[in-house]
């Protein structure tokens, strides 16, 4: 393991240990400069390479840490092709193109934007001649009696160079903060204010090729921590990044337990620690393929209960714009429940008395008949329309639901909210039609009849196909034919935007079920041919 380098005249001396460290909102200033210099210049065409290699923010942060997020600058070359044919439709991305340096495009961009903090900053003497290509920032658990602790890891060309450089940004960022307080933006949750922070020091630690960066009171603690190991070997932290593949050009991590007792040394109240105990960890990444740009998702370490597969998608109507699927809704109603009305309690509600209001006024028996709606699959269906026009009075929406559930139970409880709503406003009608084991709702009756008896196959549509993979394999899934509505919303967008918004076809979220802890999801969004 490599050891820690002091190099400055900040590290230089040990800093007494503190029994409150804090989040180093200055030390993620001086990388949201940086980050501010970098962080587009893969988009905006700093292809330099083919092959991502060195290493990475997570060799160099703690092992201890709960949270971190990595942008990578130099990625494989799957990854810088798939997002040059997306981002290159972008304006600013296409002026960059040609320019000697993406990183200056991309800073100088940033610094002239109204209310910058990077005024006084000059890219060429304080930031370019040492930047390197990753950047990372992990958050360390709050212990004792203090907060938790914010660590960044830039990587450095030069050392000396980077030492001379983000001594001049903080200082810059420092005196921004005084003048504008409400802060340095973005910070993490939990993080003190920006002027709570304005006057605390920062000391930078060079190991392994990068600047690490936290605010002097937590030096001790980081020394201590960096000793006993780094995240990459953390065996939680390595198997979930794993499950996810190729890690694309940006990632992040969290232990969702970890992460919410973390944030304060104070105890956690019992209802949020309920819904911690089942979440497990989360890794995810941005990457690109050569037909859609996706956030992918890897679950592990839950304890959420299995639920069934969603089926049919794929067989709507070929004509269908969007589609809501959620499958085993009434088990995970069920299992979630107790957490629910101990948050209501928490929040000094009676849920009795919630419970009680629900039932008057809208007729619903919580949670039974909210899980008989639910079913083993709850689907909100519409079709490809001009929403203008029925604004205008040009008939009933083609919306609707589909409940897999027991249909007369569900007819049932569908009477029961008819009868409470018409007490209260004079009226309500609830249209309906029974289709094998499914239950359609639909003010507009021709509808339900199309979906009843469907023409052609949503899984024809090579938007779909794209964006929703494996269909009948999925716990949950949204969907939105984006060209099917282009119309209605491009005339809103400025005019320089136009392309980017026409090349993008459709977005699709999609989540596995919670199969022995894991689950998978992703978040795609695909580009017209």
């Amino acid at each position: 393991m490599s050891q820690p380098t002091e190099s400055t005249a900040e590290s230089a001396g040990s800093a007494p240990a503190t029994k409150k460290p804090s989040k180093g909102l200055i030390a993620g200033g001086v990388a949201a400069a940086v980050l501010a210099a970098a962080g587009g210049a893969y988009a905006l065409g700093a292809f330099n390479g083919l092959l991502g290699g060195g290493k990475q923010p997570a060799d160099v942060l703690p092992a201890s840490a709960v949270a971190y997020a990595r942008l990578d600058l130099n990625p494989s070359a799957a990854q810088k092709v798939g997002a040059f044919r997306l981002l290159d439709k972008l304006p600013d991305v296409k002026n960059a193109l040609n320019a000697a340096d993406p990183k200056r495009s991309l800073f100088d961009w940033m610094q002239n934007q109204q209310g910058s903090q990077l005024k006084g900053i000059d890219y060429a003497n304080d930031v370019g001649p040492w930047l390197g290509d990753r950047i990372g920032v992990a958050t360390l658990p709050a212990s004792g009696n203090g907060q938790p602790v914010t660590v960044m890891a830039v990587e450095v060309k030069d050392q000396a160079k980077a030492e001379e450089g983000l001594k001049k940004v903080e200082t810059v960022l420092r005196s921004a903060v005084k003048e504008t307080p409400g802060g340095l933006q973005p910070r993490l949750p939990g993080a003190p204010s920006a002027a709570s922070t304005a006057n605390k020091e920062t000391v930078r630690i060079y190991q392994d090729g990068y600047a690490l960066i936290v605010e002097k009171d937590a030096e001790s603690r980081l020394r201590e921590e960096l000793q006993a190991g780094r995240l990459a070997g953390n065996d939680n932290f390595s198997g979930d990044m794993a499950a996810l593949g190729d890690q694309g050009i940006a990632s992040a991590w969290y232990d969702q337990k970890s992460f919410i007792h973390g944030l304060s040394s104070a105890s956690v109240p019992a209802a949020l620690d309920e819904l911690a105990q089942k979440a497990g960890r989360v890794a995810m990444t941005v990457r690109f393929a050569s037909d859609y740009a996706e956030l992918a998702v890897a679950g592990r370490g839950s304890s959420q209960p299995a639920v069934n597969t969603t089926s049919g998608v794929g067989d709507l109507p070929a004509d269908t714009g969007a589609v809501l699927s959620l499958a085993g809704g009434k088990t995970l109603l069920e299992d979630y429940w107790p957490s629910i009305t101990s948050i209501m309690k928490a929040a000094g509600q009676d849920p009795q008395d919630l419970l009680k209001k629900a039932r008057e006024t809208s007729g619903l028996n919580l949670p039974g008949d909210a899980g008989t709606l639910l079913g083993t699959q709850f689907d909100v269906i519409a079709a490809k329309q001009d929403f203008r026009q029925l604004a205008s009075g040009g008939g009933l929406p083609k919306i609707a639901a589909r409940m897999t559930t027991d249909t007369a139970a569900a007819s049932q409880v569908l009477d029961n909210i008819q009868k409470a709503v018409a007490q209260q406003t004079g009226g309500l009608a609830i249209p309906r039609k029974v289709a094998g084991d499914k239950l359609l709702v639909a003010a507009n009756t021709a509808y339900m009849d199309q979906l009843a008896s469907p023409q052609g196959k949503l899984s024809d549509n090579q938007g779909f196909t794209r964006t929703v993979p494996d269909p009948d394999k999925q716990a949950s899934i949204a969907y939105v034919d984006l060209d099917a509505f282009e119309s209605q919303y491009l005339g809103q967008v400025p005019q320089e935007r136009r392309e980017f918004v026409q090349a993008l076809q459709s977005i699709g979220v999609v989540s596995t079920p919670v199969t022995n802890g894991e689950s998978k999801g992703s978040i795609r969004i695909s580009i017209n041919d």
